[in-house]
């Protein structure tokens, strides 16, 4: 062989090892998945509220754009229990006063959840509007994202119904 195509066959090499080496987009979602696994441990080893809010700021520290997932897997464990459970409104409330983009990111998951309401069942309604009437009542959340609610029977379907009907209670 000559100096040359040794020279390229090289070049070659480095590219295709320096290609196997960087990272790629992972369109499967697995990234997402193993995320979500780690939030729901954390959601379910923790004792105490306290103890999980501190679990959940260190993994933010590691994991820094993860603040809307955390949000919306405390609002989907909550509503997958079988009663309400006190926890989640503990937990979301201690995570509002810590962080003020945490009540930001409440509010927004609030008008997408109303806006999809009519795909949850009655009983997921029920415990998400109960942990929304919790973060309300303890003023950790602004009251105006109640101002695009509209109570008549043109606005609302029956699903929007029961979760206003929970949610002021």
């Amino acid at each position: 062989m000559t100096e040359k195509t040794e020279k390229m066959t090289e070049k070659t090499e480095k590219k295709l090892t320096e290609k196997s080496t960087a990272e790629f987009d992972d369109y499967s979602g697995s990234k997402v998945t193993e995320l979500k696994r780690k939030i729901y441990l954390i959601l379910m080893s923790s004792l105490s509220s306290e103890e999980c809010v501190h679990k959940l700021l260190k993994f933010i520290k590691n994991y820094p754009k993860s603040s809307l997932l955390i949000i919306k897997m405390i609002i989907e464990a909550c509503s997958v229990e079988k009663t309400f459970v006190k926890f989640y409104g503990l937990l979301s409330t201690q995570l509002c006063r810590v962080n003020d983009s945490f009540q930001l990111l409440f509010q927004q998951e609030f008008q997408h959840i109303y806006y999809s309401i009519h795909r949850y069942t009655s009983e997921k309604i029920r415990h998400i509007a109960l942990l929304y009437a919790m973060l309300l009542y303890k003023n950790v959340i602004n009251w105006q994202i109640l101002k695009n609610l509209k109570c008549t029977q043109q606005d609302t379907i029956s699903a929007g119904r029961i979760f206003i009907k929970f949610l002021l209670q």
